[in-house]
């Protein structure tokens, strides 16, 4: 075995003492009473390299472990300076050490268990969102859903479904920015219950509903509105799709006609717009297509009376959301769910 150095210091302890420390001179230790060659402890006290005095053989025929073995991935145990009478005495068995600032030894003389790996790390969910690339003209068939890669896909669709109608000539805010109101046929605003639960099946599979609310800020005296938001949930195994509905009714205020706020309404819904005029539904009607982030969104505006409302939809053709249905189609699905809750509406079941 090396000898100390010759200034003193020894190696740093399991326990984490410092370098430097002169090592201290235990007494002499005489052999095992039993021939196996292990020294018998002394009463005195412990080496202060130790973590805890060396544990007897628990059967003697085992030979100690040899010198280097010790934890998986541990340094090799430090060497002891001994005297000439000690020198060959069978060396310390890696259960009495630990490797540098492991702590103390744990009961029964076992050795630590070596620091396991860091798990790997989860991958995400899914692609991020986004939707580059051009849309094709008709969605594309799919026959089973992976649910765990749809996360970032319905979080995308419905982020989408926020934003449509702000950026869709200005959308619901429009009506939100008129200062007047008009008297007409109705006199209160349908709620989002007036939308048909079969037709919104149709058009946003799995749905579930994330908004239905009364438009803040309205003077119930002037005018009186509600917001509707339908998207497909992240844990359903069907392609995402949205769907949004606004209905604003106006009353009597300073004389203006009603008819001619809820078509005030409507003008500034489709200003910015490629609108075109859709016969045959309410008083008057208009469509248009709107991009927003690669999606292409269908919206149709009707007014009925002083009645005003507004229906978007738009869906995925995958799972991950790379593209959206066509325009066309989107247009088509969002003049059906318009023309459906007009039905209800006239029917003045609400």
């Amino acid at each position: 075995m090396s000898q100390p150095p010759p200034d003193g210091s020894g190696p740093q302890g399991p326990g984490g003492g410092p370098p430097g420390e002169p090592e201290r001179h235990e007494p002499r230790h005489r052999p095992g009473a039993d021939g196996s060659g292990a020294e018998a402890p002394q009463s005195g006290r412990e080496p202060a390299h130790a973590a805890r005095p060396p544990q007897p053989p628990a059967d003697p025929a085992q030979p100690s472990a040899g010198p280097g073995t010790g934890p998986a991935g541990g340094p090799h145990p430090p060497q002891h300076a001994a005297d000439a009478r000690t020198r060959h005495a069978a060396p310390p068995s890696a259960a009495g050490w630990a490797a540098p600032g492991a702590g103390p030894e744990p009961p029964g003389g076992r050795p630590p268990h070596p620091p396991q790996a860091p798990p790997p790390p989860v991958p995400p969910p899914g692609p991020p969102p986004g939707s580059p690339g051009a849309p094709p003209p008709e969605p594309e068939p799919i026959s089973a859903a992976p649910a765990q890669s749809r996360g970032c896909a319905t979080a995308a669709v419905a982020a989408l479904a926020v934003v449509v109608l702000l950026l869709a000539g200005a959308g619901v805010w429009a009506i939100v920015a008129l200062s007047t109101a008009a008297g007409g046929a109705y006199e209160s605003a349908p709620d989002c219950s007036v939308a048909p639960g079969d037709v919104l099946d149709g058009l946003v599979p799995a749905r579930q509903t994330e908004l239905n609310r009364r438009i803040e800020d309205f003077d119930p005296e002037r005018r009186e509105g509600y917001e509707c938001r339908w998207a497909t949930p992240e844990t359903a195994p069907a392609v995402p799709a949205a769907a949004r509905l606004v209905l604003v009714r106006y009353a009597d205020h300073t004389g203006r006609p009603g008819a001619e706020a809820a078509s005030t309404a409507l003008e500034a819904a489709a200003r910015d717009a490629s609108a075109h005029s859709v016969s045959g539904l309410g008083d008057e009607a208009k469509a248009w297509t709107e991009p927003v982030q690669s999606f292409e969104w269908g919206c149709v505006a009707v007014r009925m009376s002083n009645l005003y409302t507004m229906a978007c939809h738009t869906a995925a053709v995958d799972y991950q959301a790379t593209h959206s249905i066509s325009g066309d189609l989107a247009l088509a699905n969002a003049e059906s769910l318009a023309r459906a809750v007009t039905a209800e509406i006239e029917k003045g079941d609400y």
